[in-house]
């Protein structure tokens, strides 16, 4: 799950690869979007209640995609991929983070490059033994 900073929308994911996002006060704001893979791990923009309607997600299929809305509907970038499932995501202010087999990236959003990298040490536990 991920609540953005007002507190009024709601991202959620599941195993079967469904992507829901709605607004806490209006049922008529709902977005929903299909993966082919089971998506482990969603993070809402901060701001998408400030008309920044972006999200991010990932989970088994091994890429971090961005959600976000584009001048003809819904536009999907992805952001990473090849390196195993996406085991969390977390967004703050522009900077976008996220952990999978590997170890964990971060990526700034208004600069769009990756911005660092934190290796997994070596011989610790596989990175699914801690959700």
């Amino acid at each position: 799950l991920s609540v953005d900073v007002a507190g009024e929308h709601v991202g959620s994911c599941s195993e079967d690869g469904t992507v829901s996002v709605q607004s806490l006060y209006d049922s008529s704001e709902a977005t929903t979007h299909w993966y082919h893979n089971p998506v482990k791990a969603i993070a809402l923009d901060p701001e998408f209640s400030s008309g920044r309607r972006a999200f991010a997600c990932g989970g088994l299929g091994g890429q971090l995609v961005l959600c976000s809305r584009g001048w003809f509907g819904n536009k999907e970038d992805i952001l990473h991929s090849g390196e195993g499932t996406i085991h969390n995501v977390q967004w703050h202010g522009a900077l976008l983070a996220w952990a999978n087999d590997v170890g964990v990236k971060v990526f700034d959003c208004y600069a769009q490059q990756r911005i660092s990298y934190i290796d997994r040490p070596a011989h610790s536990p596989r990175a699914d033994v801690f959700r």
